[in-house]
């Protein structure tokens, strides 16, 4: 399906949003903590997220791994 979308634009978009998204994870994880909820899984989850995020940003921004 075509949706004349420019894909490097797109893709850069994507990029960004993936690398957005540990700040956005602490920011969570604190409110969540004030909240009161402190229980291990929640920074395991939260750092999970955020490795998984960064890796693929990081995969997504290699020219070698486009198209």
């Amino acid at each position: 399906m075509e949706l004349g979308l420019d894909p490097d634009r797109v893709l850069a978009r994507v990029v960004e949003l993936a690398g957005m998204i540990s700040g956005h994870m602490a920011e969570v994880r604190l409110r969540a903590q004030e909240d009161g909820l402190d229980h291990p899984l929640a920074g395991l989850l939260a750092d999970a997220i955020t490795a998984r995020a960064r890796h693929c940003a990081g995969m997504l921004a290699e020219p070698a791994n486009r198209g």
